[in-house]
């Protein structure tokens, strides 16, 4: 039985991410630290739901908990604090012997003369592992955390926990439609030849125009560039992404297939507290790219409220099409998971 005769779509426009879409021409760095990545037949949403979610969502072990027990520098209480907890841990988020024992400390005692540059190796760590603190990942160096006078002191504790939306496991997390050789290639001509323009200025501005796109005009091809701070490699975190965006996919229909409201005909609202743009973004497009669906929206009422409406218009089940499109996210995150 194919995809469409079981989710009951063969006279839609969906397509098959299990024959279609692929994820091509990737390569990793060999300290695995940055990969790239191109997405082939994807839907734009779906490229960027990942990436939000691996700025965002995967779950990064931090220092929390600091107490400034002492501190005669310029530096605000505040300030102090946030700088600790913005240094990197090299611990992984399933560790979590070493995240409920691990202490770190930092004692800075009063000198007379001369001013200290303080770096993380100044750290004291308890723990069954000597090093939580990452180097510089360039320079392989302790890094600076602050300069202290003569007569300045600092004292202060920490402990780890792991969090998300504070916190990620990337340098940066990018993309962009990929850019068509062909179609590059013909669109300056026209620009040079035709229109008389520069090809230094086709080149440097107007070359991004030239995307690849499908038959309905929308880019089908876009790269993808991970770097990861260094704890996990950045293509074992684009794998993670996809199993986060699965189960917050999942998390979204289990609740909004109770909560479909039926306002007219063929005219159906979903008001829950689950979604955001990541979810909404990427159901909203897959809905709209099959014929079944004339209509199809959705709002965030509120930026600091997680309430989320979806709108649509369907003359079939809409339990059906919400189960459709659930499913062929699920097939773009398998197809993301097997090429990887």
């Amino acid at each position: 039985m194919s995809f469409e005769e079981k989710n009951g779509c063969l006279n839609n426009e969906m397509e098959k991410p299990s024959i279609m879409a692929e994820v091509i021409n990737q390569t990793e760095s060999k300290c695995k630290n940055y990969f790239h990545a191109e997405f082939k037949k994807f839907p734009t949403t779906f490229v960027n739901a990942l990436r939000r979610i691996l700025l965002t969502d995967i779950p990064t072990v931090v220092i929390r908990d600091v107490e400034i027990l002492e501190n005669t520098t310029q530096l605000p209480h505040e300030m102090l604090r946030h700088r600790v907890e913005m240094l990197p841990v090299d611990v992984l988020p399933t560790d979590a012997s070493t995240i409920r024992e691990a202490k770190v400390e930092l004692r800075v005692f009063a000198e007379k003369e001369g001013t200290r540059t303080i770096r993380t190796n100044d750290f004291a760590i308890e723990s069954s592992r000597p090093t939580l603190l990452m180097n510089d990942r360039d320079l392989n160096t302790p890094l600076l955390f602050v300069r202290v006078r003569p007569n300045e002191s600092v004292h202060l504790r920490g402990k780890l926990a792991v969090e998300t939306k504070t916190a990620s496991q990337v340098c940066t997390a990018t993309t962009m439609w990929h850019v068509d050789p062909t179609r590059a290639k013909e669109d300056k001509r026209v620009y040079v030849d035709d229109n008389g323009g520069s090809p230094v200025v086709f080149d440097n501005f107007y070359a991004q125009r030239s995307y690849s796109r499908d038959e309905r005009g929308r880019p089908d091809w876009i790269d993808m560039d991970v770097e990861s701070v260094g704890v996990i490699p950045a293509k074992e975190l684009v794998s993670m992404s996809t199993k986060i965006l699965k189960k917050q996919m999942d998390e979204y229909m289990t609740v909004a297939l109770d909560n479909i409201q039926k306002l007219k005909d063929d005219e159906y609202r979903v008001e829950i507290e689950k979604g955001g743009h990541t979810v909404c973004a990427l159901l909203q497009e897959v809905l709209y790219s099959t014929q079944d669906v004339q209509f199809v929206s959705y709002d965030i009422p509120h930026p600091l409220r997680p309430e989320t409406v979806l709108r649509f218009h369907t003359k079939r089940v809409a339990e059906t099409i919400l189960k459709s499109a659930q499913a062929l996210v699920e097939e773009y995150c398998e197809s993301v998971e097997k090429s990887l």
